[in-house]
């Protein structure tokens, strides 16, 4: 298994870094910890509740449950995770669209994360295989990115950790879909 790739140690794994580009940050909540909450393959229903709120990862579990999750022996179909988050807006009075987009690459790049946390919104990364070996049929929290003139890494909250890790985004396999929700704009239709 890879190592978590972290501040700390991006420069020493990456010691060719040319140009900073860009760094950016949804500040403002504290990570979550999926082993502070339901069954062992529940990191899609982690990164729910930190978007949704942490106090309601149970309505959260049942929504899930009525989507084939099985936090003992699978956890999240990806392909399920627009469905919840629609259930959590409603059951939770939120108003808002979800979208998804499946395939890094194909249907999602790193110009889309750069959107979506240039404007404030979280994003659900599920994950397939990182490239690094360190994630593996894992969800996280997309809170930020760096860019770099020949690299770029998507900042996450990995439910497993406290603080911030990286994804190297050249890496990160095609096998990959992200899920968000727009919030609906003041004074807009």
């Amino acid at each position: 298994m890879g190592k978590r790739l972290y501040p700390l140690n991006l420069a020493k794994e990456y010691p060719l870094l040319k140009q900073h580009i860009a760094t950016k940050t949804i500040s403002g909540k504290k990570d979550l910890l999926q082993k502070d909450y339901g069954d062992d393959l529940d990191c899609t229903l982690t990164c729910l509740a930190f978007i949704f709120g942490a106090d309601k990862y149970y309505d959260i579990e049942r929504f899930a449950k009525k989507r084939a999750y099985d936090g003992k022996r699978w956890g999240t179909i990806p392909t399920t995770v627009k469905a919840i988050m629609r259930d959590c807006l409603k059951e939770f009075k939120m108003e808002g669209t979800c979208k998804s987009a499946y395939g890094k690459g194909i249907g999602w790049n790193f110009n889309k994360i750069r959107k979506l946390v240039d404007n404030g919104t979280y994003a659900v990364l599920n994950i397939w295989k990182d490239g690094r070996d360190y994630y593996f049929n894992h969800s996280v929290t997309v809170i930020g990115y760096v860019e770099y003139s020949n690299g770029q890494f998507i900042t996450v909250y990995d439910n497993w950790n406290h603080g911030v890790s990286y994804i190297d985004y050249k890496k990160l396999s095609v096998i990959s879909s992200i899920n968000w929700y727009e919030k609906k704009a003041e004074g807009g239709d």
